[in-house]
């Protein structure tokens, strides 16, 4: 035991200094382009809840976003905004069925109603940790800990998570850290929260990763532990269910899931990891100041772009890791001129790679010079398109 505040100590430093995935300013405007175009096309689809949730995920990295603004703007009635239910209420868009299909939908919706009553898991790791409440606002908290588990996770999860948290708390009140991860039977989810003070039920973490008003406890004694919780406010929606009143807003029967690719998932799930990254969004905003106004921003956001095999449109701005991190097609084999989209400019590109030398009005080093194939000599080849 008098290793504890040494360990705990630790972890706080090591979760408050934001550990994790770095990514360069040029993952991040890529990533937040590419958003801008999915958000778009599921405006166009009609698909209103998809596009304001990518939009909020764009604002919340790139305030500045004319497009992510103007969606947002417009959608603001439809996006799932925080409120006093937080994790609880079900991130799922109204849809209307018919009739027969609420009969069908009735007692797989009290099932699954059901399975939200409790979530348990058992995990290893290491550490020395314990957390009792009867809600978050009545709480008694201490340790540290990191830690795997396996078990029935909140949001209908049965599968794995991982974590690492710290923290001390009593009643209302503490400092909390925690990095988890889970990956189950409703997909993945990540987070990475850290709150001091008063601890709410708006609090990020309560909103998109934890019921704040759970009733249980979890303890991890050495390497190993355990965690059991109660969920009341789902009680509530069980026994409302009956009645077919779904103020969770988590049937199927009057719900949908949302209508994002699998691509599109791993992109949001990048944005997300993104988000939790305070290190690469304060260089990114940094980097953006610096590199572009915010008027060549606007008019290089504005420009036409073509799509690409049924998908939205593609968006290269400062980037040519794009086609391999998200499987996009690579246009003429080396992204676009190797990364400076000002080399020659956009004038005569079409996808494919037919992209010919014209001037978009940005600066910058000369492409490298070409190798003929004839004579292996450097300048003497030039290619009529990459």
């Amino acid at each position: 035991m008098a290793r504890l505040p040494v360990l705990l100590l630790f972890v706080c430093l090591l979760l408050a200094s934001g550990c994790g995935t770095r990514y360069t300013p040029l993952d991040v405007d890529a990533s937040l382009r590419h958003a801008e175009s999915v958000a778009d096309y599921h405006l166009e689809e009609g698909n209103d809840y998809e596009a304001a949730m990518v939009a909020d995920m764009i604002m919340g990295i790139d305030p500045d976003s004319f497009l992510a603004q103007d969606i947002s703007d417009d959608l603001r009635d439809v996006a799932r905004q925080r409120n006093a239910l937080g994790y609880n209420k079900g991130i799922r868009p109204d849809f209307a069925r018919p009739w027969w299909a609420h009969v069908l939908l009735y007692l797989p919706d009290r099932f699954l109603d059901g399975v939200d009553l409790v979530t348990f898991d058992l995990h290893f790791g290491f550490g020395a940790y314990v957390d009792a409440h009867v809600t978050h606002m009545l709480q008694a908290m201490l340790g540290a800990r990191a830690i795997s588990g396996i078990g029935l996770h909140q949001g209908r999860s049965l599968g794995v998570e991982t974590a690492a948290e710290s923290g001390i708390g009593i009643l209302p009140f503490g400092a909390h850290t925690m990095v988890g991860s889970r990956a189950g039977t409703s997909g993945v989810a990540t987070g990475q929260y850290g709150v001091a003070g008063f601890i709410s039920p708006y609090a990020e973490r309560f909103q998109y990763y934890e019921d704040y008003y759970a009733i249980g406890a979890s303890v991890t004694a050495g390497i190993l532990g355990v965690s059991v919780d109660v969920h009341p406010v789902q009680l509530g929606d069980f026994l409302l269910g009956i009645f077919t009143f779904d103020f969770l807003n988590d049937d199927l029967a009057r719900t949908r899931g949302t209508r994002f690719s699998s691509l599109e998932k791993r992109l949001l799930l990048d944005l997300t990891r993104m988000s939790r990254s305070r290190k690469s969004i304060s260089k990114y905003r940094e980097w953006k100041v610096t590199n572009t106004s915010r008027s060549a921003r606007k008019a290089f956001q504005d420009r036409p772009m073509p799509g690409y095999g049924g998908q939205p449109a593609y968006d290269p701005y400062r980037d040519r890791q794009y086609d391999n991190r998200y499987g996009g097609p690579d246009y003429g084999g080396q992204g676009y001129n190797s990364g400076g989209y000002g080399q020659q400019g956009y004038e005569g590109y079409a996808p494919g790679g037919n992209y010919q030398g014209g001037s978009y009005g940005y600066e910058s080093a000369p492409p490298p010079a070409q190798v003929d194939p004839n004579t292996g000599r450097r300048g003497a080849y030039q290619p009529e398109s990459y």
